[in-house]
């Protein structure tokens, strides 16, 4: 007995084949080094200040009326008229600006 074509397709097993994908995961552990560096930078400002001093002034004028001459000096006289004024004085102090904090550890 021949079997046909119909009866042949109706015998046959059709196989398909289902695939899925596996994620092979791994970690690997890498350690780097960092340099921190501290080195002084120096700045140069400029800062405007104001000063008081003492000024003197000489005033020449023409007499008044009730003013009656002094015979000559004969000898130097030196008038001493002390004056004021302020300087500048600048120092510099070192102060905590903030402070870095380095933490070692797993993350």
């Amino acid at each position: 007995m021949q079997e046909t074509l119909h009866e042949r397709e109706a015998n046959e097993e059709h196989v398909t084949f289902t695939t899925e994908e596996r994620l092979d995961i791994s970690k690997k552990s890498q350690e780097n080094q960092t340099k921190i560096t501290k080195k002084p930078v120096t700045e140069t400002k400029t800062v405007e200040v104001s000063l008081t001093r003492e000024k003197i002034s000489i005033e020449r004028r023409p007499p008044s009326g009730q003013t009656q001459a002094q015979s000559p000096l004969q000898s130097q006289e030196d008038i001493k008229i002390p004056l004021k004024r302020e300087e500048i004085k600048v120092t510099k102090k070192p102060y905590v600006k903030e402070e870095v904090k380095k933490k070692e550890g797993v993350y």
